[in-house]
């Protein structure tokens, strides 16, 4: 995809993965438009852009609000014309077991993890031209199950699937779809829930810089690749995953063993002795 001129949305674009890659995307020649859900972002976002000498614009949207994200692509739609690039990236997670999460921590995550990029397509789509480009920033845990953030996991992992029927759903429109599914990454999320205070010291030696995710993604959209996975060697993971199901499940469980008496709202239940791997 051709970036130099292209209008391009991304929510979530106040810190983080989200403000790498407008950066990005202005020195690649775009207009970025900067959603997020908090004002003072999107204005020091936007600010910024201008005086590097960009064009840029923002909105303030909270994209797990249907009517919000109809309002804001209906403006953007009258001022700008096209959305050539949308780019669904806003999100937050919690590192609490599925079963111990309140209701309203499954809305909280439910809403800009899943909803946000229904919302969001189904606004953008109409104003998206041939082609034009969608980009789902999911996360490796779309792919890998993730005990602990199970309830995240499984709203990346839908809108992973979401992504691959996309891209026959809406070939016929030369819209085409890519999915970012990054590692442990250095971002604000970290900051938005209590329960990543918890989190094991080794896993913060493993976050990556959001600007070498940024320029992978990037990358990935200039090649129209349907994949990018970041950091690279984490395909490996991804192969064995798929080669030996029954072993990755078991470590998983084991991986899961080690953190679960740290998150644990209700009490760790003592694991089996003697487990072992189960079928598949």
């Amino acid at each position: 995809m051709k970036l130099e001129g292209a209008v391009a949305v991304v929510t979530g674009a106040g810190s983080g993965l989200g403000e790498a890659l407008v950066v990005r995307l202005a020195d690649e020649g775009a207009t970025p438009v900067v959603l997020d859900l908090r004002p003072d972002r999107v204005e020091r976002v936007v600010d910024d852009l201008v005086a590097a000498g960009h064009e840029a614009t923002g909105w303030t949207c909270d994209v797990s609000d249907r009517d919000a994200v109809k309002q804001t692509f209906a403006e953007i739609g009258e001022r700008l014309g096209r959305v050539d690039l949308l780019v669904n990236n806003a999100g937050r997670s919690a590192l609490v077991p599925f079963l111990d999460m309140t209701d309203e921590e499954v809305d909280w995550v439910t809403g800009p993890n899943l909803m946000g990029p229904v919302h969001c397509i189904r606004a953008a789509a109409p104003l998206m031209p041939p082609g034009s480009r969608i980009v789902n920033v999911t996360s490796l845990s779309g792919r890998i199950p993730t005990p602990g953030e199970a309830y995240y996991s499984g709203c990346k992992a839908a809108v992973v699937v979401l992504s691959e029927a996309l891209v026959a759903e809406l070939r016929g429109r030369g819209i085409g779809v890519t999915v970012v599914m990054p590692g442990e990454m250095s971002t604000a999320l970290f900051d938005e829930h209590p329960s990543w205070d918890l989190r094991p010291e080794w896993q913060h030696r493993m976050e990556v810089p959001p600007e070498r995710v940024a320029a992978a993604v990037v990358r990935g959209i200039r090649r129209n690749r349907f994949e990018v996975v970041y950091p690279r060697h984490m395909r490996a993971t991804l192969l064995f995953q798929r080669v030996n199901r029954t072993l990755f499940r078991w470590g998983v469980g084991r991986y899961y063993r080690t953190v679960e008496g740290r998150i644990s709202r209700t009490g760790a239940q003592p694991a089996a002795r003697g487990a072992s791997p189960s079928s598949p």
